[in-house]
């Protein structure tokens, strides 16, 4: 398989974690006597550790594994595990929870891709994504962000209701499968 970080397989990493592809778990396999320098070290580490989930959540919500020196992020590293290469781009998590590292829920992504799957942003006012109401016109703008970072206007409506409709359609035909409406 392809060597990642410090010459480190995919291989080598199995022999410390279990990745289960349907739940997105990572956990911990039992340690043998040649990864401690002694047993005591050995026994104490399976009986706090084997069988328990790995890694860490960090402030980013994404789970972190240190295994053999190297710290990945979990749905990178459930990729290499599976498809036995490292994600050349982003990977994008399909419902937008990051600690949901089901491969089933994991998909090739370019930046821009991975964007476009974004949750509606927390300062949002509308409640509807790409949807503002303009202070001179009292009216309701839509304008969707276009790959290369432009935003497109979509014009103006008297409702949030009939401008979000259009915010929607657009987004879709703009953003296809990595469309997010909220």
């Amino acid at each position: 398989m392809k060597k990642l970080y410090n010459n480190i397989s995919a291989d080598q990493i199995l022999k410390h974690i279990q990745y289960v592809p349907e739940t997105g778990e990572f956990l911990w396999r039992e340690r043998s006597e040649k990864d401690f320098p002694h047993d005591n070290f050995r026994i104490t580490w399976n009986k706090r550790c084997a069988g328990k989930v790995a890694g860490f959540l960090a402030s980013n919500g994404y789970r972190h594994i240190d295994v053999l020196g190297a710290r990945f992020t979990a749905h990178r590293l459930a990729w290499f595990l599976t498809h036995g290469v490292w994600p050349e781009h982003d990977l994008d998590h399909i419902n937008n929870d990051r600690e949901d590292n089901r491969l089933a829920n994991l998909r090739p992504a370019m930046r821009f891709q991975n964007l476009q799957n974004a949750k509606i942003r927390s300062n949002n006012t509308s409640g509807y994504k790409g949807v503002s109401r303009r202070k001179d016109t009292g009216k309701w703008t839509v304008r969707i962000r276009e790959h290369g970072g432009r935003y497109r206007s979509f014009g103006q409506f008297e409702t949030k209701e009939a401008a979000a409709e259009v915010a929607k359609a657009e987004r879709e035909k703009l953003h296809g499968q990595f469309a997010n409406h909220g």
